[in-house]
């Protein structure tokens, strides 16, 4: 049984501004293994997406079902779900979502005609990055699954803005604002 709390980035830019909606669902076990802290576990962990969508522009939803470990024995987990594509695929598709001077910037010499790597291979895009640069459509299905254990984080949003269970699954956007 999932605990659903969503949380849409409320933007107050002009009309046509594009924005990063982070969606999490806290699992039962999450509030279970979090106890009395399942609150301001929570609110930490919105607290954290809430910096990505302030900062990042990707006109994309990312659905993350966030989980909760008991015990001590791992310090955390993750699952995302990745699509396979070639290089030049993913290299074109980077240049087509260049949209801000940040984004032509980071591209600049960065991205180069021939693979990288040169042998024949699969690259891997997580689903929030396919979502990103338009290989995959956006939608709500979920795009991963960060495992947290509660004995081991002390979570905070007065303390700490960026829970360390969220990093992984944003890193993958397009440049900041």
């Amino acid at each position: 049984m999932r605990v659903a709390t969503a949380f849409a980035a409320v933007s107050l830019a002009p009309a046509g501004f594009s924005a990063l909606v982070i969606t999490p669902t806290f699992t039962a076990n999450f509030n279970a293994n979090f106890g009395a802290n399942a609150a301001a576990a929570q609110a930490s962990w919105i607290a954290a997406a809430s910096q990505f969508s302030a900062n990042y522009s990707d006109n994309i939803n990312i659905n993350i079902t966030v989980d909760g470990v008991a015990g001590t024995s791992v310090f955390g987990q993750s699952q995302t779900f990745l699509n396979s594509l070639s290089y030049a695929t993913l290299r074109t598709r980077m240049i087509a979502d260049n949209t801000t001077a940040d984004d032509t910037a980071a591209l600049a010499g960065s991205i180069s005609v021939a693979d990288p790597v040169g042998a024949a291979h699969t690259w891997w895009v997580s689903r929030a990055q396919a979502k990103a640069i338009g290989l995959i459509a956006n939608d709500l299905s979920n795009d991963g699954t960060p495992g947290s254990v509660p004995a081991i984080l002390s979570l905070s949003p007065a303390r700490s803005p960026r829970a360390p269970t969220i990093s992984k699954a944003l890193r993958c956007m397009k440049s900041p604002k």
